[in-house]
């Protein structure tokens, strides 16, 4: 009976959650972010979870863990659908270089960063493996920006014309480099136990990884011609991602990086892409309530250095966002010397770094996975309020704000 009171509780707050706050109550700024992203719900999940009256306990989790798994499926689709050649070509090289290589000296940084801490602390150094996941996952995580918060900076007086759509298009494509590093690590470097890691295996299970992904963006290409209406099409590739997502699970891969494979896959291959995208983002933002409310309730107190471990995230984020920015700044000629510090506008992070620490959490257990996750959850949440004040910097103030001064 418990564990059913709970479900329900959890079906009721998702479906008021998936209704925007903002329209309703006039927030500040820094806070808007939190409810307009749908990110509060992970503190809504932790005072749900085992940290708060414990109403979302282990068996809770238990029971939903297959709808985490298809959300992450879930998420990854819609990102990978959204990677068509033909619009990426578009692109031009510079702006390729500026985003993919800022987002790679970000995941550097924090790489460098958390696995110093992990070998320096004497509770994780004994344990290698698990150090090194750790690293990786965090700096995958902190690689990318979130385009929705980048794109909420359009009423800045410093972002209009050429620089915010060079903006625009970095925080669109520079989660690549993190999600390709998250795939490709956990299919040749997998969960101890499960397999023996060797070159040859890591690249037969990369291959293997690819190429399930491949196949079910042609299964579901095959499968969406026979769809006859909108309901028929939302019940084909709830499937195939349900599918996919359970072939992952079974295999001990990312059910996000296969679902990514597979909307890029049908992304490139299908004239119908238009359409399947738009049946699933009408319900993204409910799946996506859901997914927060759970993730948030795994929320970890169990290690002391967690605050510590956060903060180390946080500002190697920092740093790296904005130095590579620079560096881009530099490369890119562009003449404000104010807008060097335009990686104060990439800080807020998206839907896909919390999908790879869950993604990783599900399956890679180990003496770090609860404290990295936490770390992960306090850095998303400061990093969405900081965002919009930070971003003061270099773009200057909301035009609503500067009439509401005078």
């Amino acid at each position: 009976m418990p564990v059913i009171a709970s479900l329900l509780i959890l079906l009721i707050i998702t479906l008021a959650g998936s209704h925007s706050l903002r329209s309703r109550y006039n927030l500040p700024t820094w806070l808007r972010g939190l409810f307009d992203t749908g990110l509060i719900f992970l503190l809504v999940g932790a005072v749900l979870g085992k940290p708060g009256i414990g109403f979302i306990d282990d068996r809770v989790l238990k029971q939903t863990g297959p709808i985490s798994v298809i959300c992450m499926g879930w998420i990854g689709f819609l990102f990978g659908v959204h990677l068509e050649l033909r619009r990426l070509r578009r692109i031009a090289r510079i702006m390729w270089v500026v985003s993919l290589g800022q987002a790679t000296w970000t995941f550097l940084l924090i790489f460098a960063a958390v696995y110093l801490f992990f070998s320096m602390n004497p509770g994780v150094a004994s344990d290698s493996s698990a150090a090194l996941a750790g690293a990786v996952v965090l700096a995958a995580c902190g690689a990318g920006s979130s385009a929705q918060a980048v794109f909420g900076l359009h009423d800045r007086p410093g972002f209009a014309g050429e620089t915010g759509q060079a903006m625009r298009i970095i925080a669109s494509i520079d989660d690549i480099p993190g999600l390709v590093i998250f795939g490709l690590f956990f299919a040749a470097y997998p969960l101890a136990g499960v397999r023996n890691f060797s070159l040859p295996g890591a690249a037969t299970w990369i291959f293997t990884t690819i190429g399930i992904g491949v196949l079910f963006g042609f299964l579901l290409k095959a499968l969406a011609m026979n769809a006859k209406n909108e309901q028929s099409t939302f019940l084909i590739v709830m499937g195939s991602i349900g599918l996919s997502s359970g072939a992952a699970i079974f295999i001990h891969v990312s059910p996000l990086f296969i679902g990514a494979v597979a909307g890029f896959t049908l992304a490139n291959i299908s004239s119908q892409k238009e359409q399947i995208y738009k049946v699933l983002a009408a319900s993204e933002h409910t799946i996506y309530v859901v997914f927060l409310l759970l993730i948030g309730s795994q929320w970890s107190t169990e290690a002391s250095y967690i605050p510590l471990l956060a903060t180390m995230y946080i500002g190697a984020r920092v740093v790296g966002k904005v130095t590579g920015a620079m560096m881009g700044h530099t490369a890119m000629n562009a003449p404000s010397r104010r807008l060097r510090l335009g990686g104060l506008g990439l800080l807020g992070q998206s839907a896909m770094a919390i999908v790879m620490a869950a993604d990783y959490v599900r399956d890679y257990r180990s003496s770090v996975s609860g404290a990295v996750m936490t770390a992960l959850i306090i850095g998303v949440i400061v990093n969405e309020i900081v965002h919009p004040l930070a971003s003061n910097i270099p773009f200057g103030k909301p035009k609503t704000e500067r009439r509401l001064m005078r």
